[in-house]
């Protein structure tokens, strides 16, 4: 079974969002999905890639060693071709993922050379509930690497932390101009808030990473690693801009974001006691 893309009603009319990516209850055991589109290897890839991983292995990017190997020219990186191919099955895979729990078994059965043209599809083995987590799943699937002539190249084995339906990020993190929690439906909002607090604390824990509003400033105001930039954009840019994002007039993107700013004001105030622009919770 192949990925189909989906779109989503995105507010009212004939607006749709394209949503990817399988919650814990879409993946079936037994399911194969073929992950396209592919990619062909290139030379800039295969070295660049070597390269910047401080790998200095000769067969990976100089020819003349190469060509006196067992292979007779220049090898692609292995740790290339399975970035490559656990990219491809992210829409499929762990585009909803909460975490990646573990990879076994990583197989390389036959080499991939410059100029190969190269596939991947995933098998789901296995399924089941958290027992620690009752809104997430785990789920356990084989992805295969194939050359355009059928050629198998790599095989592992992975295992991932996948929400349910109406438990992933974006559920919790939407729209940028939906609004805050306004200071009447802050004490009713406490999970909202905890949940907020949790993510953006969580992702950055993972090192280098962008994030970029809902209070992050805020949240993150005690992590001496995090660099807090305010963003400024004039009154009249932001109104034109976002009308045309969202294809409505320059009057109704006015209201809708003098909302937005009044619910951002009053969640800062509440939650962090400091308005959004605070100097106390950005270095820039």
């Amino acid at each position: 079974m192949s990925y189909e893309s989906r779109a989503v009603q995105n507010g009212e009319g004939n607006r749709f969002r394209e949503e990817i990516g399988r919650y814990f209850e879409d993946f079936n055991v037994g399911d194969v999905y073929e992950h396209r589109p592919g990619r062909t290897i290139n030379e800039a890839d295969n070295s660049w890639f070597t390269l910047l991983t401080m790998n200095t292995h000769p067969l990976h990017f100089d020819a003349e060693y190469a060509k006196d190997s067992e292979f007779g020219k220049i090898l692609v990186n292995s740790c290339l071709t399975l970035s490559i191919v656990a990219g491809m099955s992210v829409s499929d895979v762990s585009q909803k993922a909460i975490a990646n729990l573990g990879w076994t078994d990583i197989k390389l059965p036959a080499p991939v050379f410059i100029g190969d043209t190269i596939y991947a599809e995933t098998e789901v083995l296995e399924k089941r509930e958290s027992k620690s987590r009752p809104t997430q799943g785990i789920v356990s699937v084989r992805t295969k690497g194939t050359k355009s002539d059928g050629t198998v190249f790599m095989t592992f084995d992975r295992t991932i932390l996948v929400a349910k339906h109406g438990h992933g990020i974006e559920n919790l993190l939407s729209s940028p101009y939906k609004d805050f929690p306004h200071k009447e439906d802050l004490v009713e909002n406490l999970d909202f808030t905890n949940a907020i607090k949790k993510v953006i604390t969580e992702i950055a824990k993972q090192g280098s990473v962008l994030i970029l509003g809902r209070g992050a400033s805020g949240v993150l105001r005690n992590d001496e690693r995090a660099l807090k930039v305010g963003i400024y954009c004039d009154f009249d840019i932001r109104i034109k801009k976002y009308a045309q994002r969202e294809g409505i007039t320059e009057e109704e993107s006015r209201k809708k974001i003098l909302e937005y700013d009044e619910g951002k004001k009053n969640y800062y105030l509440n939650i962090f006691q400091k308005q959004p622009l605070d100097l106390s919770l950005i270095h820039i």
